[in-house]
C-alpha cells in the first residue's frame, strides 16, 4: 500500500538558494528560479511527478496536453507557496494582501478565553495565516506530523525566527500528544491539524473525495466529535499576484448527529467542504504521493 512517510520533498540546499534570493534580491527574483528549478523536479522527483499526473488525468479528467502544462504548473504553484512562507515570516509581510471569508465566528472565538479546533489539509498555504493570527494573541498549536529533515528546519528557522505558533508533535510510539492537546483546549489555546495525512494505517476512515476512496484520519474528527470546542474548516488559498484568501467555516452539522455518529459526521461535513476548496483551485492540492492508492487498484 502507498503512504507518506511522513517526510516533505526538498533538499536543505534549494531552500538555502530561495532564501539567499528573498533576502537580497527580493521575493519576484525567487520566483523566476522556479522556472529554471520546476523542470529539475519534473524529472528529477518521479514518484511526485507521477502522483501529480496521476491526480490530472484521473481525479480532474484532463487530456494529456493539458495534464502536462498543469504538472508544470502544480510544481510552480507548490514553489511559489514555499517562497511567501518563508517571505511573510522574515519581514516582507507587506508585500502581501489578505482577503476573509466566513472568519468572523472564528474571530469571535480568537477574541475570546475559549479554546478551539481547526481543521485544514495540505491545500494553500496556511502558514502565511500568522499575519492574521497574531493579531489576537491567542497561542496557537500545530499538531505536526511532517517529520521534516533538520537541516531544513534549522535554515527556515534562521531566516524565519520564532514561529508564532508552537508544534505538537505526532509520535507512533506514544500517545503524549493527546494529552498536549486536552491540555491546549482547556487552556482556551488552539489546536490546529491537518486532516488529510495519516502515519498509523490502523487510525483511518476510507471515504469517497473527489469521486475516489481515499483514507484520512480519524484523530482530528475523532477530538473534534468529544471534545465540545468549536471546530472550524479553515484554509488558505493563494489568488493572482501576492494575495491570499484566508476562509473559515463553523462546522455545525456533525452537532446534530447521536454521539456514536459524531466523529463520521464531522469528517464527510470535512470532506464536503475540501472538495470545494480543491475544484476551485485544483494546482494548490500538494499532497505529491498516491493519495488514492491507485497503484493499489492497478
Amino acid at each position: 500500500m502507498s503512504q507518506w512517510k511522513g517526510k516533505t520533498r526538498g533538499g536543505s540546499t534549494g531552500y538555502a538558494i530561495f532564501i539567499f534570493l528573498i533576502k537580497h534580491l527580493g521575493v519576484n527574483a525567487a520566483y523566476a528560479l522556479l522556472w529554471l528549478v520546476v523542470p529539475y523536479f519534473v524529472v528529477f522527483a518521479p514518484s511526485a511527478t507521477k502522483s501529480s499526473w496521476r491526480y490530472w488525468r484521473r481525479i480532474h479528467k484532463e487530456g494529456l496536453f493539458k495534464s502536462f502544462c498543469r504538472l508544470y504548473q502544480h510544481y510552480y504553484r507548490f514553489g511559489q507557496v514555499i517562497i511567501d512562507k518563508v517571505a511573510t515570516s522574515s519581514g516582507l509581510e507587506s508585500k502581501y494582501s489578505f482577503v476573509f471569508e466566513g472568519v468572523s465566528e472564528m474571530e469571535s472565538v480568537l477574541k475570546s478565553d475559549k479554546g478551539a479546533i481547526m481543521i485544514g489539509a495540505h491545500f494553500g498555504n496556511w502558514e502565511v495565516s500568522r499575519v492574521f493570527m497574531k493579531e489576537f494573541g491567542k497561542k496557537i498549536n500545530v499538531v505536526m506530523l511532517d517529520a521534516e529533515y533538520e537541516k531544513i528546519k534549522e535554515k527556515l528557522e534562521d531566516v524565519m525566527g520564532q514561529r508564532s505558533f508552537c508544534v505538537i508533535p505526532v509520535s507512533q510510539d506514544n500517545i503524549d500528544h493527546i494529552f498536549t492537546i486536552n491540555t491546549a483546549l482547556n487552556n482556551g489555546e488552539f489546536v490546529c491539524f491537518q486532516g488529510d495525512r495519516y502515519l498509523n494505517e490502523e487510525r483511518v476512515e476510507n471515504v469517497n473525495f473527489m469521486g475516489r476512496p481515499a483514507d484520512f484520519p480519524v484523530g482530528p474528527y475523532q477530538l473534534g466529535a468529544k471534545m465540545g470546542v468549536d471546530v472550524f474548516f479553515f484554509f488558505v488559498v493563494r489568488q493572482n499576484g501576492k494575495k491570499y484568501k484566508i476562509s473559515a467555516k463553523r462546522a455545525t452539522r456533525y452537532l446534530e448527529a447521536d454521539r456514536k455518529g459524531r466523529q463520521k459526521a464531522l469528517l464527510d461535513e470535512y470532506i464536503e467542504e475540501l472538495e470545494v476548496q480543491v475544484k476551485s483551485n485544483p494546482e494548490q492540492w500538494f499532497n505529491f504521493y498516491d493519495f488514492w492508492n491507485f497503484s493499489r487498484k492497478q
